[in-house]
């Protein structure tokens, strides 16, 4: 896969995966937690829904490059930073709806 970076206002999918603009991804280096209170999850994304994102998918100089896949399915796999400054995953971590899968990220 090449590498690619991209940029548009996040809607979500799930807990750990999005669009943005026309492409589907999953964040890069994090998990979702198991049985989490969908009201938990829903005020972290409403937080976050529609806000302007980022994102380079992995082989681009992320924390994930050389830890995990680059694709999913259809899905990229991304780190993506709101306003070019904020990493969401992390953000998503530290509201408590995702935990780090690579040292890069805080685990559970």
């Amino acid at each position: 896969m090449s590498t690619r970076s991209f940029e548009g206002r996040i809607s979500f999918l799930s807990s750990n995966s999005l669009r943005v603009g026309n492409q589907s991804l999953v964040l890069c280096g994090v998990v979702p937690i198991a049985r989490l209170d969908k009201r938990i999850i829903a005020a972290a994304q409403g937080k976050y829904e529609k806000a302007f994102v980022r994102c380079n998918s992995v082989g681009s100089g992320t924390p994930c490059d050389g830890r995990t896949v680059s694709k999913v399915g259809n899905m990229v796999v991304a780190q993506c930073k709101i306003d070019g400054d904020v990493d969401l995953a992390s953000a998503l971590i530290e509201a408590g709806t995702l935990c780090g899968a690579v040292p890069y990220y805080k685990a559970c």
